[in-house]
């Protein structure tokens, strides 16, 4: 017993002097820091305001983790803590994860979420907050036993649904932008309130602007529910949204209130779906449908009943499904389109139509003709996808109506670069019945793929169309932007330099006013300068910065 005593009393003595060299290092530490914050800023307060606005900025619609740089930065000292929690603006964008599953199949945060949206939201003042949630632990249905469940919900902290409700009650006002991903897509966006009746109840976001919805990266092959069974989000949940953009599935089972929407972005979402919602959506201004899926199973065709869309002003549409590109041209109206753009097309490619007619490209030139000179007041047109609604640049130049000013296309083999340039060049001969094509046109941008070099009809359609007196050749406005972009480059293929009388021609183009980009042999992009003498000078933009700043010095 005395040796036992001794060991307890030798063991109590030394957990003495640990505690008495914690205490020591603790005053050490706070003297540090005490020293620190008293050390005078090297950098001006105005400075370090631009300095930490840079370093606390967090772009919600990105799938990064928000590393909470507010926070972070905040502990480096006490005059920072002070400046980043004096300036609202440092905490409007805010990231949150839910990576635990329970047994209901809600998401579950890590314990101090809901400290976390309180010390945004009171910081943040009286400006909105955009707020992003991630669902990155999300595992196909069935994947997860019961006992991982129990284990997630144990080391778990507030639910989606008592984020969401700690949100509609304490700041409801708040979030102007919301932003999800991951979200599983059979499941529908407001699960977490309940499955049952009363999904909305007493839940109300009124100054919800911007919704978008990325649900999880795995194929979802459910046919989902009937659309009568489809349950839409009242509009008094969400008064204010006008923009939604759905990435690649819908949430099954969830409806939006599609009339009060301006902005519809639709990406990686099956055919069907983006017709159906296309049709919802009466109110629109822009439209965007980007590589689109194949229709859900037991979809059926596309309906040919006639829609018009009064207040569209910009259309993005991926062409490929045929049925449904027919079905488009066909049956949609757009009268007041100013912006057209053919997207690229989606995994699945071109997708024919079923026992077409013998006469269904006839049929198609026809419609697409009419589409296109059904809105007079159509300025751009644009493609990033190998074909031009379904046909050539070369029957596209004849068909895109006498309104437009732009045109950008991607993609574009030589040849064919060259003959839509050549139908460009108007002519001058009064008793010449050829139609001046694009009379308005101010802008052309083509990316020149495979072979690359410009030909003598470059200069011949820049000169007849930048003519002093544009109406001597039944033009409208002058060409002022030219851009020769290089594209893709397969294999061997050619690449001419430019002749040295066509870069003098060019250059009195560009003293003259023109914007010209060409490409160099290595495929870099140029911008042309203008210059006082008229002699060659064609700049890269790196060093045509550096040569201003220079000049600036000098």
């Amino acid at each position: 017993m005395p040796d036992i005593e001794q060991r307890q009393q030798e063991c109590s003595a030394r957990l003495q002097e640990l505690d008495s060299a914690i205490a020591e290092l603790y005053r050490q530490r706070a003297n540090v820091c005490s020293d620190i914050n008293t050390l005078k800023p090297i950098l001006p307060d105005e400075l370090l305001v631009e300095v930490l606005k840079r370093a606390c900025s967090f772009d919600c619609s990105s799938n990064e983790r928000d590393p909470h740089y507010p926070i972070v930065l905040s502990s480096v000292s006490r005059h920072w803590r002070d400046i980043i929690h004096s300036i609202p603006s440092f905490w409007t964008n805010l990231g949150l994860r839910f990576p635990s599953r329970g047994p209901r199949g809600y998401d579950f945060a890590s314990p101090p979420t809901l400290k976390l949206l309180r010390l945004y939201f009171d910081n943040s003042g009286d400006l909105p907050v955009s707020l992003r949630v991630n669902f990155p632990g999300l595992e196909r249905p069935g994947t997860v036993t019961p006992s991982q469940e129990e284990e997630h919900v144990a080391a778990a902290g507030p639910s989606t649904k008592q984020v969401f409700q700690y949100i509609s009650n304490l700041y409801p006002g708040k979030i102007n932008s919301l932003f999800i991903w991951g979200l599983n897509p059979s499941l529908p966006i407001v699960y977490a309130w309940d499955a049952g009746d009363g999904i909305f109840d007493n839940v109300q976001f009124p100054n919800i602007r911007q919704l978008y919805v990325a649900t999880a990266d795995f194929q979802f092959f459910g046919r989902g529910p009937p659309e009568n069974d489809i349950k839409s989000i009242p509009p008094a949940v969400l008064p204010n949204l006008n923009h939604l953009t759905l990435k690649r599935n819908l949430p099954c089972g969830l409806g939006f209130p599609y009339l009060q929407l301006t902005t519809l972005e639709l990406e990686d979402i099956p055919i069907n779906g983006c017709y159906r919602l296309m049709r919802n959506s009466t109110n629109l201004v822009t439209f965007s449908c980007k590589r689109p899926r194949s229709p859900t199973q037991g979809s059926q065709g596309p309906p040919t009943d006639p829609v018009r869309l009064y207040h569209v002003k910009s259309f993005s549409w991926a062409f490929g499904f045929q049925e449904w590109d027919r079905a488009l041209l066909q049956c949609v109206s757009l009268p007041a389109l100013e912006v057209f753009t053919c997207e690229e097309q989606g995994s699945d490619g071109l997708v024919p139509l079923e026992n077409p007619p013998s006469n269904f490209a006839q049929q198609m030139s026809s419609l697409q003709t009419s589409f296109l000179h059904q809105s007079p007041s159509l300025r751009v047109f644009k493609s990033v996808a190998q074909d031009y609604l379904l046909f050539e640049p070369r029957i596209l130049v004849n068909d895109l109506p006498r309104s437009i000013e732009e045109v950008h296309l991607d993609k574009v083999k030589l040849e064919v670069a060259n003959d839509f340039m050549r139908a460009l060049i108007p002519s001058r001969d009064p008793a010449s019945s050829q139609v001046t094509l694009l009379p308005q046109l101010k802008v052309l941008d083509l990316e020149i793929e495979c072979d690359y070099w410009i030909r003598e009809l470059v200069l011949e359609m820049i000169r007849a169309r930048r003519a002093p007196d544009p109406h001597s050749y039944g033009l409208q406005s002058r060409l002022e932007r030219v851009l020769l972009r290089r594209g893709q480059m397969y294999g061997i293929q050619k690449h001419m330099a430019l002749r040295d009388d066509f870069a003098d021609k060019f250059q009195q183009f560009v003293d003259g006013g023109l914007y010209l980009v060409t490409a160099d042999e290595d495929g870099a992009h140029k911008k042309w300068s203008r210059t006082s003498s008229g002699s060659f000078r064609m700049l890269a933009p790196s060093l045509l910065k550096k040569t201003l700043t220079f000049l600036s010095l000098a």
